[in-house]
């Protein structure tokens, strides 16, 4: 979404059952996200994929859509 970490509010995070951090990866298991919070990015990420004319673009974001449509996502920060 563009946003740096540090104008992150309280209000932006959700609650996860589980999160599990190492060098390469970030994964949230049973993440309680509102479903018109994902719905808005999943409709945000239909529109990159669009709008880019990058390959490797739209690979990756067709991933992501594909994960988080399937209630899987990769978030990378930094």
């Amino acid at each position: 979404l563009g946003i740096k970490l540090e104008n992150v509010t309280l209000q932006m995070l959700g609650r996860a059952k589980k999160v599990m951090i190492d060098k390469e990866n970030t994964t949230i298991v049973n993440g309680a996200g509102k479903k018109a919070d994902i719905d808005a990015r999943v409709g945000q990420i239909k529109a990159q994929i669009e709008e880019t004319t990058s390959d490797y673009d739209r690979e990756k974001l067709q991933e992501r859509l594909a994960k988080l449509a399937g209630g899987v996502a990769v978030i990378k920060v930094g």
